[in-house]
C-alpha cells in the first residue's frame, strides 16, 4: 500500500545500542572519589534515627496517587485504593525484610524488571538523540520508592548544599536570578582555591595548576589589551550533565548512602530500586530483557531524590574546591566565576569530580595524543577521565583532556 513498516524488535535493538556503551558498562571508581565525599561528610549528621514509616503513613501513600499511568505490570495506581489495608500491610512488610534481608525485600517487590519507553525529547525527531528513555517499574516497585522517599526525603533535603533548588518547594527562579545578579554585581577577585581542590586531584594538582598559568600566560600574549580578561570580570559556567540519570554510578550511589550512615533498611531500600534492575520494551515480539549495570532510571517515584543525594557532593564541591558557587536545579549547574583562572579551574573541577559519579561532562575530542598501546598506557588512562580509541594498529588515541596535561 505504500505505507512503511517498520519491525518493533529492530528499532528496540538500534535504541538499546545507542545506550550500550553506558547501560551495559560499569564506570570507574576513581580515588579522587574518596576525598570527594570525605569532604562532603565531614560535618553532615548521620540518619541513622530513621525509622520506617508507620501504618497509617504507608495507607496515606497508598490512597494518595492517581491518574498516574499503569507500571510495567500494567496495574495503575487505583486498583491499590480498593485493597488499601492489604497493599498498606504488604508495603509494611517490605519495610520489615529491608531491615533484614536485600533477599527478603526483594520477594516482597518482586521482579526488578522496568519498561523501557522511549520518548521525543523535540519535534520530529527521529534518531536515538532526540529521544528520552524512561524506565517504568512497576506500580508496586513505585508505591515503594514514593514511601521511602517521603522517610528520607523530608530529612536529607534540608541537609543538601544550599546551591540545590531541587527540594521539596524549590524552583529553579531564585538560582537564575543569583546568575544574573553575579553578571550585574559580581566584582572582586575570586578567592583562592580549596584544600579540595589539591585532595580531588592529588599528585596531578601541581601539573594542572601549571597548566593553568601557562594557558592564561599563552592567551594573554596572543590577545590584545582590550581583550584581556582581568581576574575579576563575572562570569557564568553552564553544566548539563550528558545523560544524567543513566549513567550515575551505582557504587557512587551505594558510597553516598554509606556516608549519610542511612539504617540498613533504608539503604537497602533505595539499593533495591537502582540495582540489579533489567529493562524489556513495549511492543516487541521477543521479549527480551537485558541488564543495566548502572543509572537510578527515569520512572521511579525515588530517583528525582536519588540523583540529588548522588550529585550532591558535585554541586558542593564547586564552591568547596573551587569557591565557586554553583546554583543547581536538578543536573542543570550554573557556576559564578571570576576571570579566566577561576574558570579554567571549575571546567577542569566539574570533569574529575563528575567522572568520580560515573557522570559526564562532555568534553572535546576534535585533538586526541597517540601513544602506543601498552599495558601502561591502559593502566594509566584508566586512571582519568579521557576517551581511548583504536584508530592505527598498536596505538591507541587519548582524548577528553587538553593535550598539554597528557603529556
Amino acid at each position: 500500500d505504500g505505507s512503511w513498516h517498520s519491525d518493533p524488535d529492530e528499532v528496540d535493538a538500534i535504541l538499546w545500542a545507542s545506550r550500550e556503551d553506558i547501560w551495559a558498562t560499569s564506570p570507574p571508581e576513581p580515588a579522587i572519589g574518596t576525598a570527594l565525599l570525605g569532604e562532603y561528610f565531614r560535618d553532615r549528621p548521620s540518619l541513622a534515627h530513621l525509622r520506617p514509616p508507620s501504618w497509617e503513613h504507608l495507607a496515606g501513600i497508598v490512597n494518595q496517587p492517581g491518574g498516574s499511568a499503569p507500571g510495567h505490570d500494567g496495574i495503575p495506581y487505583e486498583v491499590f485504593h480498593h485493597g488499601l489495608r492489604f497493599a498498606s500491610c504488604l508495603l509494611g512488610q517490605a519495610f520489615h525484610g529491608a531491615a533484614s534481608s536485600a533477599e527478603a525485600l526483594e520477594r516482597v517487590l518482586g521482579p526488578s524488571v522496568d519498561l523501557l519507553v522511549w520518548i521525543l525529547k523535540a519535534l520530529d525527531g527521529e534518531t536515538p538523540a532526540e529521544m528520552r528513555p524512561l524506565q517504568l517499574p512497576t506500580c508496586w516497585r513505585r508505591l515503594y520508592g514514593a514511601a521511602i522517599a517521603s522517610v528520607v526525603g523530608p530529612e536529607v533535603e534540608p541537609l543538601l548544599s544550599q546551591d540545590q533548588a531541587s527540594k521539596a518547594g524549590g524552583s529553579c527562579g531564585p538560582n537564575i536570578r543569583r546568575a544574573f545578579r553575579h553578571l550585574e554585581h559580581g566584582d572582586g577577585l575570586p578567592d583562592p582555591p580549596g584544600d579540595l581542590w589539591r585532595q580531588v586531584l592529588g599528585t596531578d594538582a601541581p601539573a594542572i595548576d601549571a597548566y593553568i598559568e601557562d594557558a592564561l600566560r599563552g592567551i594573554r600574549a596572543q590577545a590584545t589589551e582590550a581583550d584581556i580578561i582581568p581576574d575579576d570580570y563575572p562570569a557564568v559556567l553552564f553544566a548539563d550533565q550528558s545523560k544524567a540519570f543513566e549513567r550515575v554510578s551505582l557504587s557512587w550511589f551505594a558510597r553516598v548512602l554509606d556516608g549519610w550512615r542511612l539504617p540498613a533498611w533504608a539503604k537497602r531500600g533505595f539499593m533495591a530500586l537502582a540495582s540489579g534492575r533489567s529493562v524489556t520494551s513495549a511492543g516487541t515480539r521477543s521479549g527480551c530483557t537485558r541488564a543495566l549495570r548502572r543509572s537510578l532510571g527515569m520512572g521511579g517515584t525515588a530517583a528525582p531524590l536519588g540523583w540529588c543525594m548522588a550529585y550532591d557532593p558535585v554541586v558542593e564541591g564547586m564552591d568547596t574546591a573551587v569557591r565557586a558557587p554553583a546554583p543547581t536545579y536538578v543536573d542543570d549547574l550554573a557556576a559564578l566565576l571570576r576571570g579566566a583562572r577561576q574558570t579554567l579551574r571549575s571546567t577542569l573541577f566539574l570533569v574529575f569530580g563528575s567522572w568520580a559519579a560515573g557522570l559526564e561532562v562532555t568534553p572535546h575530542h576534535c585533538a586526541a595524543l597517540r601513544m602506543g598501546d601498552t599495558p601502561a598506557v591502559r593502566a594509566a588512562c584508566l586512571d582519568l577521565p579521557v576517551r581511548v580509541t583504536v584508530r592505527v594498529e598498536g596505538q591507541v588515541d587519548v582524548s577528553g583532556l587538553p593535550i598539554a596535561l597528557l603529556h
